[in-house]
């Protein structure tokens, strides 16, 4: 608490004379009469129930004519308010009356430019209406970016307790709006909004990832940001987005894939990748040939989504809840028994059924969502173990392409690797249960119940006589299906 010899003299300095209107936090409009001071007696214009309180101390930054005056002191500028990143000034501190008035303007003149130089009313505010801000406990100032960044992420962040949305995407979302966040500006009124701000967002969105494919997913969760905040009454409108805030072409996603090369392994490299592998490894790497696993499946696979004989997996997938129904090979079987069977003790009650845990008994993928004060919205960590200890595999094993960089491959490519090689079996509908795919396009997934076990087995014994299959060279290429059975 500084003392008041401190506070610089133009804190003191009387108002000049006259009187003027007062516009309350609460939009009512009040006479004051300047001479009587800032926090002067009340005068027959203005009864004794309307005095405006004291300051709350004594601090430069704290003496305001009422605490929800919207600007703050600022030792050398004045009464100084921060818009889009920027503070601007409206008056110096010895007079808080008419930097109020300067302030209602500005708010005036940017929400008659919005609406088209229509006259702003007391009933409107930046373009949205003030029941609007009523029903929704937002300051009639008016909604800024802040706002609708955190009314859409606890929206999402109730999604994930109530098991509507994996935190991974969750995650997604965050890292779309904090980029929003910073580029906009927390402070900047929504309606302020136009083509120019999203083009230059487009530029931030595309200095954070060098794939189209993640490009174009940054983009639509920022659109949807704003359907929201249309759907929850917020804004009547979505913002001008403009030409260039549109989703990348296709032929730049296939110049991306040209340039990465193949994400998949050939044969000989998943059997050095086996040959260096430690028990636990190993399991995680049969799943993900043999079934096409991801990282996330690994982690949040459960001891009851494998059968009792060991002999099949029925496992809905995370990301979309579609129905997995994957035979296992002998060697996948054989090599989870022994995974299991050195499994670490878990570190929490709900992770005991998980059939992998680190050494620490934790899970091998995990999202965290934690609230920051320094942040407009909340802190999300991720941690992979396994794609740390596949990089460090592929060292191991003295493979090219793993481990960071252009083109490398990571453990999701035996995923590809499952897919590309399924597919000569020329059964869409079998490869789909196992993958936990769904063609939307196929009016037959609607009527089609269910798959037989028979066809699902075709599908993975297909895959496994492409890796256990006697070549000559060691050839990199999948074999042929004639070869293998002839």
């Amino acid at each position: 608490m500084k003392d008041r010899k401190h506070i610089p003299a133009t804190l003191h300095a009387p108002p000049r004379a006259s009187t003027l209107r007062l516009i309350r936090a609460d939009g009512s409009v009040v006479p004051v009469d300047r001479a009587a001071g800032v926090h002067g007696p009340a005068t027959e214009a203005e009864p004794a129930e309307r005095q405006l309180p004291p300051p709350v101390s004594n601090s430069p930054q704290a003496i305001k004519p009422w605490p929800d005056f919207p600007l703050t002191a600022h030792p050398r500028r004045g009464w100084i308010k921060k818009i889009r990143g920027k503070q601007m000034g409206f008056g110096p501190l010895n007079d808080p009356y008419g930097a109020h008035e300067r302030y209602q303007e500005y708010l005036a003149e940017q929400d008659a430019a919005i609406a088209g130089s229509a006259k702003p009313t007391p009933e409107r505010v930046d373009g949205v209406e003030r029941e609007n801000f009523a029903a929704s406990g937002l300051h009639p100032e008016g909604l800024t970016v802040r706002h609708i960044a955190n009314a859409f992420v606890n929206h999402h962040k109730h999604r994930v307790e109530a098991g509507e949305l994996q935190a991974r995407s969750f995650a997604d979302y965050m890292r779309a709006t904090e980029i929003m966040v910073r580029c906009f500006g927390a402070s900047t009124p929504v309606a302020l909004l136009g083509p120019p701000h999203f083009t230059e967002l487009r530029a931030k969105l595309a200095e954070q990832t060098k794939s189209p494919a993640k490009l174009n997913q940054l983009l639509v969760r920022i659109r949807s940001l704003f359907s929201y905040a249309v759907m929850e009454g917020l804004l009547k409108h979505k913002p001008a987005y403009g030409v260039a805030f549109r989703k990348p072409p296709k032929s730049a996603e296939r110049k991306r894939r040209a340039e990465r090369g193949e994400q998949m392994f050939t044969a000989a490299e998943i059997h050095r990748l086996l040959e260096h592998a430690n028990p636990v490894m190993r399991a995680i790497l049969f799943l993900g040939i043999n079934c096409g696993f991801g990282n996330t499946d690994i982690s949040t696979l459960r001891d009851c989504h494998i059968t009792k004989d060991g002999t099949l997996i029925n496992f809905p997938r995370s990301k979309t809840g579609i129905e997995r129904t994957i035979p296992l090979w002998p060697e996948t079987a054989e090599a989870l028994r022994i995974a299991r069977a050195s499994r670490p003790a878990a570190s929490m009650p709900d992770l005991e059924d998980r059939v992998f845990l680190t050494r620490f008994g934790k899970e091998w993928v995990k999202t965290t969502v934690k609230a920051h004060p320094d942040r407009a919205t909340p802190a999300v960590s991720a941690n992979n173990a396994i794609s740390a200890e596949f990089a460090k595999l592929g060292v191991r094993a003295k493979l090219a392409r793993i481990g960071g960089g252009p083109g490398s491959r990571g453990f999701y490519a035996l995923r590809h690797t499952f897919r590309t090689v399924a597919d000569e079996c020329h059964d869409r509908p079998a490869i789909d249960r196992i993958m936990g795919h769904e063609n939307s396009n196929d009016v037959s997934t609607a009527y089609r119940e269910k798959i037989e076990v028979r066809r699902l087995v075709v599908v993975t014994d297909r895959v496994r006589q492409w890796l256990f299959a006697p070549t000559a060279n060691n050839r990199s290429e999948p074999v042929d299906a004639a070869e293998v059975v002839g």
